[in-house]
């Protein structure tokens, strides 16, 4: 939570959905936080860079996800921005079940409020004006109601307490801007579900600001010798102590006894069918009673 927090929010959402299986974690659950810590390692010297374009302009990025957890609730996912990198961010889980994707988006909307008035009050204080605070959204329907209340309201969305309205009193004081963006550039997009592939390195580039392609070794060598990390080596004193309580010896041992075990590869003529069973193992069964009667 130290590192998410201050340094690496693109591992937010992982460290947010992990969170929620601390009491009964399974198998799959610690495959997952292997995952998250070879990614780690494989990006150590990633850092996040923050660049200021305006600090008259706000943008915050504010999606949410419908019913992405085993309880069916959402995640909503938040981020803000004065140019370049992630300066504040959240990803969190919803409270509540709700009936469609478009209440999830007005309930996250809610949830971002108080960060979206608390850094906007902040700039102003440090002697800034903020011209424009402006809240982008990806969902059409969400916008009609932030902007009109119960005013654009159908019987859908008519249930919806009246503490989800709080953004139209907020947008007509002038204090809130809602503007619409394509799901392509909702940039809070991964801090609400975990994505894959150009996607995820896409939205990546945006929070952390750098490349789409990032590459570690790299980074690495345009990185300040004092960041780099230090690997402080084991004096003679605490090398004997180790092997003397046979530590090092039973580290061996747990190795050897418990390999990694990798499924066994296909013969090269065998191709797998789409109901997981392969050609070869249809064939040489469809060959045997023909054979036989043979």
């Amino acid at each position: 939570m130290f590192v998410v927090m201050r340094a690496r929010p693109d591992i937010q959402t992982s460290v947010s959905f992990l969170t929620k299986r601390v009491q009964k974690p399974d198998e799959d659950d610690w495959n997952k936080l292997k995952r998250v810590l070879r990614y780690l390692k494989g990006t150590k010297h990633m850092k996040l860079s923050l660049r200021v374009d305006n600090l008259n302009t706000i943008c915050w990025w504010v999606d949410a996800a419908y019913g992405v957890h085993m309880d069916l609730k959402g995640h909503t996912g938040m981020m803000m921005t004065l140019g370049q990198g992630a300066l504040m961010s959240f990803s969190r889980g919803q409270k509540l079940n709700v009936r469609s994707s478009t209440e999830a988006e007005l309930v996250g909307i809610d949830d971002a409020i108080p960060s979206i008035m608390w850094g906007k009050h902040f700039i102003e204080d440090q002697g800034y004006t903020v011209s424009h605070n402006i809240l982008y959204q990806d969902n059409k329907s969400t916008i009609l109601l932030a902007r009109n209340g119960f005013s654009s309201s159908s019987k859908r969305t008519k249930h919806i307490h009246h503490r989800y309205f709080l953004v139209k009193d907020l947008i007509d004081r002038g204090e809130v801007e809602v503007k619409y963006a394509p799901t392509d550039e909702m940039w809070s997009d991964v801090f609400t579900k975990p994505l894959m592939g150009k996607k995820w390195r896409e939205m990546r580039a945006k929070t952390m600001n750098c490349g789409v392609n990032y590459d570690d070794e790299a980074e690495a060598k345009i990185t300040h010798p004092d960041l780099l990390p230090k690997v402080d080596p084991i004096d003679a004193s605490s090398l004997e102590l180790l092997k003397r309580e046979k530590i090092i010896k039973r580290l061996k041992d747990c190795r050897k006894s418990s390999p990694i075990k990798r499924p066994a590869e296909p013969p090269p003529n065998c191709r797998r069918s789409v109901l997981g069973e392969s050609k070869i193992a249809k064939r040489s069964r469809n060959a045997g009673p023909s054979k036989a009667r043979s």
